[in-house]
């Protein structure tokens, strides 16, 4: 039995894509994250394309707490670009009544991911190629 409902994950998507300021980056310009852009061969607006377009098959976990500065939720997300499958770290946050989204990571996966709402437990949907 899932803990998260597919509901839960299409009302997340959908505040994330709400709340993620129209010209935001990724929150975390780590080197894992930027070298990430060149192995994928993607622009920063690719990126963020794709980041507005998952699906809740793309779900991987989630809510988790973010124990980082702002706390709020994590939520993990996958997509094959390519043949690779991309780790996608998204968090919702509140501060100040208001709430905010960021994406902490978006980079090549370290381990494969399973996807729960996905047939099969991997996700079905088209790859994103350049």
């Amino acid at each position: 039995m899932l803990l998260t409902q597919r509901s839960q994950v299409e009302f997340a998507l959908a505040k994330f894509r709400e709340h993620w300021p129209p010209n935001c980056r990724l929150a975390e310009q780590r080197d894992k994250n930027l070298q990430a852009l060149a192995d994928l061969n993607l622009t920063a607006d690719q990126r963020k394309e794709i980041i507005l377009h998952l699906k809740v098959e793309n779900y991987v976990s989630g809510p988790l707490e973010d124990k980082g500065k702002g706390g709020g939720s994590i939520w993990i997300f996958g997509k094959f670009i390519e043949d690779i499958e991309v780790y996608i770290k998204l968090s919702l946050f509140g501060a100040g009544g208001k709430l905010y989204a960021k994406c902490i990571s978006f980079h090549p996966a370290d381990q494969p991911l399973t996807y729960p709402f996905s047939k099969g437990g991997e996700t079905n949907d088209q790859e994103f190629s350049c």
